[in-house]
């Protein structure tokens, strides 16, 4: 099961001491390898090996990319594609404080079969010729 998956990683983080959890949520806690909540490192680290340490290849894998195209801004991230429990929702904003999602908001980019087979998904942010537009990824793990 997709829990199952999660709750091994967990352990595995655990067992090499790079997740100590203080009695909160596990998925809020900070991994010591990546720097990031444990949340964020399980489901933005697919295919990313962390047996030698992160290199910048790794770590910009495992983060959310802004690109400004002839198009408008764009945002690259990867997600895990072996666990359904989790949900991936770009957001963008004009203030910091009124979120927007979905597809009024954002245009799906075909990035080919090899960069979709690595989990790695890209969007247009419609409408974003604004100079103050922002973007978030929030990521939701349903248990």
């Amino acid at each position: 099961s997709d829990q199952a998956a999660f709750d091994a990683w967990v352990a595995e983080l655990e067992a090499a001491g790079d997740l100590v959890v203080s009695g909160g949520s596990v998925e809020e806690e900070v991994s010591t390898r990546s720097g990031i909540s444990a949340l964020l490192e399980y489901a933005m680290s697919y295919g990313v090996d962390f047996e030698d340490g992160l290199n910048t290849e790794e770590r910009s894998q495992m983060t959310p990319q802004i690109f400004q195209t002839d198009q408008g801004m764009e945002v690259e991230f990867t997600q895990r594609l072996n666990d359904t429990s989790l949900t991936y929702t770009p957001e963008c904003s004009t203030d910091l404080v009124n979120w927007h999602s979905g597809p009024e908001y954002f245009e799906a980019i075909d990035l080919g079969e090899v960069a979709q087979n690595t989990g790695r998904v890209r969007y247009r942010v419609i409408g974003s010729d604004k100079k103050d537009s922002f973007v978030r990824v929030l990521v939701k793990h349903e248990e």
